[in-house]
């Protein structure tokens, strides 16, 4: 319980119990009404269980994504130059090399629910002959915090 408290108060946020089954109803209460503007359900069915989630994260005011970063895979051929982020405001983020596996990752840091992010990379692509090829692809990690900010 003391746990439980302590990490609402470091993160100031409210904490939500979900239980399944026979679960410790009781236990799972008193932890979530520790905590200003927390609560718990009892979820029966998986169908519940969608409906319950999505009205959850659609109450919320503010989600914010922490440890985000953006992974580029990119074609052996591109040469990258600069990166920047254009929005929510302009950020030079330096001359990127990718790895050798031809992954760049750049460290976004956080993200926040309904707010646009923008990224601008200059690269060289070598000339080729007329068709397709696969330039780059994006891979968008992070984790989930929701708060209920006033």
């Amino acid at each position: 319980m003391r746990q439980a408290q302590l990490l609402a108060e470091k993160y100031h946020v409210p904490i939500y119990a979900f239980g399944t089954g026979e679960c410790r109803t009781e236990f799972l209460t008193q932890i979530s009404r520790s905590t200003a503007g927390g609560g718990f359900d009892n979820i029966q069915t998986e169908t519940y269980a969608e409906e319950h989630f999505e009205k959850f994260f659609k109450g919320q005011k503010n989600t914010l994504a922490t440890h985000v970063s953006l992974g580029l895979w990119l074609s052996p051929e591109i040469h990258v130059q600069e990166l920047y982020r254009t929005k929510p405001e302009i950020l030079f983020m330096g001359t990127m090399q990718p790895d050798v596996n031809n992954t760049l990752t750049v460290p976004v840091e956080y993200m926040e629910k309904g707010r646009v992010y923008e990224f601008l990379f200059h690269c060289k692509v070598p000339g080729r002959t007329a068709g397709r090829f696969r330039l780059a692809k994006a891979t968008l990690g992070y984790c989930r915090r929701s708060q209920n900010l006033q």
